[in-house]
């Protein structure tokens, strides 16, 4: 009976221990191949201390975790497949991504030397444009375009050194009308009193007998006029 209590004694010491004792939550697995962190468990490594992943080893991070880093540490290398994500971050040496995206979506990023947003005057050595919208730009070098529209129609641009305003007097080498030409018309009394501007300047006398075309012979006097087959203009 004494030994039969005492056997009861040891087994309700035995499971109280056990059962009380705390749950390691850092621990390694069966045979030593794996170490394990349970929730709510923590790996310190204190100053000075180092982990050191040699040549072919992998760390695994996988897609519902999270690496949180408190500090500022430093990489040498370090490829990322699936993205960073990060308030600030420095690099002091080249960044290779396919795209960065600053929250107006992946983007490919070009060499460039120069601002270039809506506020800035961009400069270019030789642009290629499909269109160009704007109040005013000033181009220093050569414009080359299809058409140009200021606004009046998709229009080609010849060769051009004078101005071709409704109030100029433009002057040509030659002109080839392939239509109906209007003349400057007046009376025969209007034509008198007018002083040419130009010598070789035509008018259509509207009453003379028969109607007539004249040209100007001269631009210092009123009526120098003469009838455009070579007789005088009276």
């Amino acid at each position: 009976m004494k030994k039969y209590i005492l056997a009861v004694l040891a087994f309700v010491a035995f499971g109280t221990f056990a059962f009380s004792a705390p749950i390691t939550k850092v621990y390694m697995t069966s045979g030593g191949d794996k170490q394990v962190v349970r929730s709510g468990g923590e790996v310190e490594i204190q100053t000075g201390g180092l982990i050191d992943m040699q040549a072919g080893s992998t760390l695994t991070i996988n897609t519902a975790a999270m690496l949180n880093i408190i500090s500022t540490p430093t990489f040498t290398n370090v490829t990322v497949t699936y993205g960073v994500g990060a308030a600030t971050g420095a690099f002091s040496g080249a960044l290779s991504a396919a795209t960065v995206n600053t929250g107006q979506g992946a983007a490919e990023v070009y060499l460039m030397d120069q601002n270039v947003r809506t506020t800035d005057s961009p400069a270019f050595a030789y642009p290629t444009v499909t269109g160009i919208s704007g109040v005013t730009a000033t181009l220093s070098g050569l414009l080359t375009a299809g058409t140009i529209n200021t606004g009046q129609g998709a229009t080609e641009v010849y060769l051009m050194n004078q101005n071709l305003a409704t109030t100029d007097k433009p002057s040509f080498a030659g002109v080839t009308l392939t239509s109906y030409g209007t003349l400057y018309s007046r009376t025969h009394a209007q034509l008198l009193v007018v002083t040419p501007t130009v010598v070789g300047q035509t008018a259509f006398c509207s009453d003379c007998v028969p109607p007539k075309i004249v040209v100007s012979t001269g631009t210092s006097l009123w009526g120098e006029w003469a009838d455009a087959v070579g007789a005088a203009f009276k």
